[in-house]
């Protein structure tokens, strides 16, 4: 809880500033969105190394853990401080993503009729910021469940998290009833966070994936927004400049894209597949929990959210428990697994996307669909489908990322003879050199940017011809 409450400051330091100044943007001003978004596809481990041979072992990070050191702070106080900036640089996107998508639908009317009465200041505190609180609040709550869920990155800093006692106690100690014992207070922890996140999120719709009324919102920059977006992305680039100048000649970029070939290829076959499947599941789920009665009933939506907040380790036991068995070795032994784990992971957060899409579309177009004859499968081709096909390609893109990059259950699940590009960075951390792994990573970064700039341009086409 330390290391997510650390997260969830740090995020909400960086990603606030940057929902404020991407809001203020004219809409071609905002392709400067993706480099906030940089962090999530680097892997959070090697975000994390980088950051700490960058700040903690040189500088300021090194003159503050001195001190702190020297103040006679525990090293594994330092350790869990240190895992908490980590995860908030990793993953404050997601939070500066909600926060932006509340600032974008902010009505017009709202800021100038209090502009006329109250200062810019009493405008944002008493007018501005009650609207966008819950989109806020949500944002912290999906930074929270992700850092306590996360393994790497605490297993890097020996930092003994819940997560990382169950996967030792499983996969090292060979010890199943210790680690299903550990799990029960997390599962306790994550009802409660469960809770919380489906009252705010039913609240209205927090995942808006369009750019919104940019005359309503654009406004001039003043210096130290243009100052904080340079700190901001500064901060998004240092990973990846680590990494470029950590491979030092071309010959090493050859020599791990060749070694690599295999992983790079398993992992953009399964990625693709399975973030497609994902996605074609969650908008025909979302489509349902938004016009069925039973499926957005409250309990439904919990149960579907709690699995998201569980973490990749639980999972992974999950699936070992039930499909290692004879009846179920194919589907264990193959590719499926991969579908198993990150359906079971990120499907809940792709479903409620759809849902909040779904909610944005008149039920009257559906019912004069039906009165001109479209019933069925025709409706669904011919007027939501087409309505949904931007959100479409943009959420099979970022599901993309998020499974491209993972790495946590696969550890423990990963069929014979599969390796991806995640777990060849992680071993070759363990035991390769430093300029290969940050090749490899390097190559990594490059096999996300191609297929969602595609998507991103397939969902942008989209929207231009929904728009006219």
């Amino acid at each position: 809880c330390l290391t997510g409450g650390l997260a969830t400051i740090t995020a909400s330091i960086l990603g606030m500033p940057v929902a404020s100044i991407l809001s203020s943007l004219p809409r071609r001003g905002r392709i400067i969105l993706a480099l906030f978004f940089l962090p999530l596809i680097v892997p959070p481990y090697r975000n994390a190394e980088c950051w700490t041979e960058f700040f903690f072992q040189s500088g300021l990070g090194r003159f503050l853990t001195d001190q702190l050191t020297y103040m006679g702070c525990p090293a594994q106080s330092q350790n869990i401080l240190k895992a908490g900036l980590l995860l908030g640089f990793s993953y404050f996107p997601i939070l500066a993503y909600t926060t932006w998508s509340g600032l974008t639908t902010l009505a017009r009317g709202y800021r100038e009729a209090a502009s006329l009465v109250m200062p810019k200041s009493q405008v944002f505190l008493r007018i501005v910021l009650p609207m966008i609180r819950p989109h806020m609040v949500t944002g912290c709550l999906l930074v929270f469940i992700l850092a306590i869920t996360n393994y790497t990155i605490p297993a890097l800093m020996g930092v003994k998290t819940l997560p990382v006692k169950i996967y030792t106690s499983f996969a090292i100690h060979q010890d199943s009833v210790r680690a299903l014992a550990l799990a029960v207070p997390f599962l306790l922890l994550c009802l409660g966070l469960i809770g919380l996140l489906d009252r705010f999120l039913t609240r209205g719709c927090y995942f808006s994936l369009s750019l919104g009324n940019t005359r309503a919102t654009t406004r001039p920059m003043p210096w130290y927004g243009k100052a904080g977006v340079s700190i901001i992305g500064l901060i998004c680039l240092v990973p990846f400049v680590s990494l470029v100048i950590r491979v030092r000649s071309w010959n090493i970029f050859q020599t791990a894209l060749i070694q690599s070939r295999e992983a790079l290829l398993t992992s953009l076959t399964t990625s693709l597949s399975c973030s497609l499947l994902i996605t074609m599941c969650g908008l025909f789920m979302g489509y349902e929990g938004q016009r069925n009665r039973f499926i957005r009933s409250g309990t439904v939506r919990s149960l579907l959210l709690f699995s998201f907040a569980l973490p990749g380790v639980l999972h992974a036991i999950g699936i070992i428990r039930l499909w290692n068995t004879p009846l179920l070795a194919w589907g264990y032994r193959s590719a499926v697994v991969f579908f198993l784990l990150w359906s079971a992971r990120y499907l809940p957060i792709v479903q409620r996307i759809f849902m909040d899409q779904v909610a944005q579309i008149p039920t009257g177009m559906e019912e004069t669909a039906r009165i001109a004859g479209l019933k069925g499968m025709a409706g669904w081709t011919r007027i939501i489908f087409p309505l949904l096909r931007p959100t479409f390609f943009l959420v099979w893109g970022v599901t993309f990322v998020l499974t491209m990059t993972d790495l946590g259950g696969l550890l423990l699940v990963v069929p014979p003879g599969f390796e991806t590009l995640p777990m060849r960075v992680y071993n070759l951390m363990h035991y390769g050199s430093s300029e290969m792994v940050a090749a490899t990573a390097i190559i990594l970064a490059c096999a996300c940017i191609v297929p969602i700039l595609l998507l991103s341009f397939a969902s942008h086409v989209c929207g231009k011809t929904i728009h006219g």
